[in-house]
């Protein structure tokens, strides 16, 4: 087992190349903005706040109260979603592969909900509360 301070390295060298490979990027693409303005950071902030972490808080408190496999049947969606929301919001259009991919997600969920065991959520919510009990 490796020790924290090799997992930190290697963190800390992939954060440094990521960052690297940023800037080099957006340097031979349209060149790096250093002042952004108030507007965009703005706009980053608000992307980030609603798009990750309210989404996740959302995920972190509801996914407990599903049946594991409800809760990784609509995390699969969550890519259809965001193909669906660009053509419907941003005028955007799918490509062949992404339509492909939304297919597969969408062929996948429904095997998968079909073959879902028939659970009662009250049975696992009393299965959850007897097993407090017993510890």
């Amino acid at each position: 087992m490796r020790s924290w301070t090799t997992r930190a390295g290697a963190a800390s060298a992939a954060y440094r190349e990521g960052v690297a490979g940023s800037l080099a990027a957006g340097v031979a693409w349209q060149g790096i903005e250093w002042s952004p303005g108030w507007a965009s950071v703005g706009w980053l902030a608000g992307v980030a706040l609603f798009g990750q972490v309210l989404g996740w808080l959302l995920v972190a408190i509801c996914s407990p109260r599903l049946p594991s496999y409800l809760g990784a049947i609509l995390l699969l969606l969550t890519p259809v979603g965001a193909v669906a929301l660009g053509a419907a919001v941003l005028g955007e259009r799918p490509t062949m592969p992404q339509l492909a991919g939304c297919v597969l997600i969408l062929a996948g969920a429904c095997v998968v909900g079909i073959r879902a065991p028939a659970t009662n959520q009250t049975d696992d919510a009393d299965s959850s509360r007897d097993a407090g009990r017993r510890t």
